[in-house]
């Protein structure tokens, strides 16, 4: 994954099996003009851009960084499960932080207001039941 527009250009032809020559043909421009732009890192116009992607139906994002929309989603789905672990991390240490400044008498009320919520259908996880 990387920022060689050329490259990638050449990555997502050759996985939808077409020629330079098919490509240029898709694009309404020479085969050199497609191998002038796989040969370098020069970034071609928006316009161009825009329908190189539409030509090899996948997302500009795609062309840019040379992600597939699969492996783009795959990695947007891993960052948000490491998210949510971090967020239940820091929920998890904020209870015990605020646990630890109680007294006994404190910290046994708390575990029952914590067992009066897991009563409650709107505060319990249905994977933890």
């Amino acid at each position: 994954m990387g920022f060689n527009v050329g490259e990638n250009i050449k990555k997502f032809r050759k996985l939808k099996g077409l020629t330079q020559k098919e490509l240029a043909e898709k694009l309404g421009i020479t085969q050199q003009s497609v191998a002038q732009y796989e040969r370098t890192n020069k970034l071609p116009k928006l316009e161009t851009l825009l329908y190189i992607a539409n030509a090899l139906d996948i997302t500009l994002n795609g062309l840019l960084f040379g992600e597939s929309d699969l492996e783009s989603e795959k990695a947007l789905e891993k960052a948000m499960e490491e998210t949510a672990k971090w967020n239940d991390k820091i929920i998890k240490r904020a209870l015990i932080e605020h646990y630890n400044k109680l007294n006994k008498l404190g910290r046994e009320k708390a575990v029952e207001r914590v067992e009066e919520l897991t009563e409650i259908e709107k505060y319990t996880d249905p994977d933890e039941q």
